[in-house]
């Protein structure tokens, strides 16, 4: 079962049912619940587990909430916390990244993309962290110092190519560092997945201009 799958939710009342002192049915809820805009559930109902310390990823999910909700010192030492404790390395990263680009730390942010980018498995129980590496990524290469930017998506481009939203990002990055020639490549690797950039062919006539 993918944690945070929404189609799993009509089984889990069963298996609490079954084992109601597995802290797993409470984990992988709260998941779900959070997937699904609910920070209320899984912040209340992972509570108990977090400060028991009795599973990883009630921290990790605890701090998930707190990033989602912009507390970013509290969401960094649960992270933190979690990772310590055993807790999926690359979401964990991945929010850790998200936090400090949202605070505009970029080298902590770059550090903790990267390390995320390392450690991702892509597998059932260890999905990739789409959401928090996706939202780091966007905020450092909208803000974040251009070059780096450019490098950064590059590394998560190899690791993950299919992903059409990395094309896009590393489209804008190639702009911003001034490398148009890579732009256009981006752009069209994007028609591949049926995207296409109206506003495209304009953002590489200003970046070959600033280059003249």
């Amino acid at each position: 079962m993918r944690r945070g799958d929404p189609a799993a939710l009509r089984y889990l009342d069963d298996a609490r049912r079954a084992d109601p002192g597995n802290p797993l049915w409470t984990v992988h809820v709260a998941a779900i619940r959070l997937a699904l805009g609910d920070t209320t559930f899984a912040d209340s109902a992972l509570a108990r587990l977090a400060r028991s310390g009795r599973d990883p990823d009630a921290w990790l999910l605890s701090g998930l909430v707190a990033a989602k909700r912009g507390e970013d010192t509290r969401a960094r030492s649960l992270l933190l916390g979690a990772l310590a404790a055993g807790a999926d390395t690359a979401e964990g990263r991945a929010a850790l990244a998200a936090v400090a680009a949202h605070e505009q730390r970029w080298v902590e942010a770059e550090t903790g993309a990267r390390a995320a980018v390392a450690a991702v498995r892509g597998t059932l129980r260890h999905p990739y962290p789409r959401e928090w590496l996706g939202d780091a990524l966007t905020r450092f290469v909208l803000e974040g110092p251009e070059h780096a930017a450019d490098s950064l998506v590059q590394a998560a481009l190899a690791n993950r190519d299919g992903w059409s939203k990395l094309h896009e990002l590393a489209a804008v990055a190639a702009l911003r560092a001034g490398r148009c020639d890579e732009a256009v490549r981006q752009f069209l690797v994007l028609l591949e997945f049926g995207i296409e950039r109206d506003d495209g062919p304009g953002l590489v006539m200003r970046c070959r201009r600033g280059r003249e």
